[in-house]
């Protein structure tokens, strides 16, 4: 979910597909990067000055922390405690600004993605797309920890792959 150049920095590996914001962006070797189409560029920008003003105001409840993703938003839940966690519940599933936004839930994090389109998911058949890839013959093995990457372990399962569940959720 991070930027493309916040993970490229982390990975010394030569010959591997590095994807960012959720398979928006991908680093191909051999073809360079592939960037976030201009639509959703322009979708993520609408978005973001209608409800980012909004999630940040979250911040307000103790121990709650923002960090912006670009295409998404994740409101980190770590530090908060179990009242905080509670309020923010509620604020996110009935507060109206924030009811039409898509969100994912993790270890102590929410993800507010400002795409509805956009999952790892999407990210894993745009990646199969650029390389030529056909995953079902070939299979994939996919592991994550979250409801985003439960939805790319979906259509990982249904093409063949394996998935492997990280930690205890």
């Amino acid at each position: 979910s991070r930027h493309l150049d916040d993970i490229m920095f982390r990975i010394d590996i030569p010959e591997v597909n590095v994807g960012g914001n959720s398979g928006m962006e991908w680093f191909i070797p051999g073809k360079g990067r592939s960037e976030i189409q201009q639509r959703d560029r322009n979708e993520i920008h609408r978005a973001r000055l209608q409800y980012l003003d909004v999630i940040r105001s979250l911040s307000g409840l103790k121990g709650i922390e923002i960090e912006d993703k670009f295409w998404s938003v994740s409101i980190h839940t770590r530090r908060a405690s179990e009242i905080s966690r509670r309020h923010l519940d509620i604020l996110l599933q009935d507060w109206t600004p924030l009811r039409k936004l898509k969100k994912f839930r993790g270890p102590h994090v929410v993800e507010v993605s400002f795409i509805p389109t956009v999952d790892k998911m999407y990210g894993l058949k745009r990646l199969c797309s650029l390389i030529g890839f056909d995953p079902k013959p070939e299979g994939i093995i996919y592991a994550g920890d979250d409801e985003n990457d439960a939805q790319a372990m979906s259509w990982v399962l249904f093409m063949g792959g394996v998935v492997i569940t990280v930690g205890q959720q």
